[in-house]
């Protein structure tokens, strides 16, 4: 079934619309950034936006993980806290001269 083109809504036409005003100087720096990279100027703002929401993805990913990577290495300090004692004792044990046992003659 053939739909006049008029009466045919393009995408562009069903997605949300958004009004903005911008700094001075700004619709330039817009214009010449989607230029050179091959883009609308819609095309550009909505690819930086999408940038800026994916760092600030990343940073709160950062942030946990830096979290995270603290009680890593708490934990790591613990086991080796505990290491450390375990070799001393072991050290100390060595370390100390043995008794010798009463009726053994020596060499």
């Amino acid at each position: 079934m053939y739909i006049p083109y008029m009466t045919q809504k393009s995408p562009s036409r069903t997605q949300d619309k958004f009004m903005t005003r911008l700094p001075d100087g700004m619709r330039d720096k817009i214009k010449k950034a989607a230029d050179a990279s091959g883009r609308s100027m819609n095309a550009e703002i909505v690819h930086r936006l999408e940038q800026s929401f994916s760092s600030e993805a990343e940073a709160e990913t950062l942030v946990l993980n830096k979290a995270d990577f603290g009680e890593y290495i708490k934990q790591a300090f613990i086991e080796l806290s505990k290491t450390n004692k375990s070799i001393k004792i072991t050290q100390d044990t060595k370390d100390k001269p043995t008794k010798k046992h009463p009726g053994k003659k020596s060499a």
